[in-house]
């Protein structure tokens, strides 16, 4: 089953795999300036480029509220809807996958109202049975960590947990 090198034997070398081998000092001959300062030495990012700070997201060629991600706004909209909605809510499986459909739709619908045009905005929320068991949750994606950004929310009463995140990623 396996060959030379402990590689299955229908498996070839591709370019990522030979890349990963090449001689460092190739790259070492090209010398390295620091990248979007000005002679002073000030940071100086090139037109359009975001940064990301304190859970805002700002874009650097406008200051419109649609060029803003702001995590803050959107955790307190989703903080409201599960308290609200949930609150008094007892755990059933078949009553918990719409209340999953209808509040994701809820909150996306709030979130847009906060005019980030500029932003993809995608919602998902999970309700699970709140039995006395652990959970862990996860995500990943490939995206651009200084224009995309996300928010997350929480509750828990004594029947049922709930999580919503909301992603927002930005159209270019």
């Amino acid at each position: 089953m396996f060959g030379a090198g402990g590689k299955f034997r229908h498996q070839h070398s591709g370019i990522f795999e030979k890349s990963l081998r090449c001689d460092s000092t190739q790259n070492a001959a090209k010398p390295q300036k620091a990248q979007w300062t000005d002679e002073a030495g000030k940071f100086n990012p090139p037109f359009g480029m975001e940064t990301q700070q304190h859970g805002v997201t700002e874009l650097t060629e406008g200051q419109g509220k649609h060029n803003v991600f702001c995590a803050h706004d959107i955790k307190k909209i989703m903080d409201d809807l599960l308290q609200e909605k949930l609150s008094t809510q007892s755990y059933d499986a078949n009553i918990c996958r719409v209340l999953c459909t209808s509040l994701s739709e809820d909150i996306k619908s709030r979130v847009k109202n906060l005019g980030m045009e500029r932003f993809r905005l995608i919602c998902c929320v999970s309700i699970g049975s709140n039995s006395g068991q652990g959970i862990l949750m996860a995500s990943r994606f490939l995206w651009n960590e200084c224009k995309d950004n996300f928010s997350t929310s929480s509750f828990q009463n004594a029947s049922l947990f709930a999580v919503a995140i909301v992603f927002g990623v930005l159209k270019e």
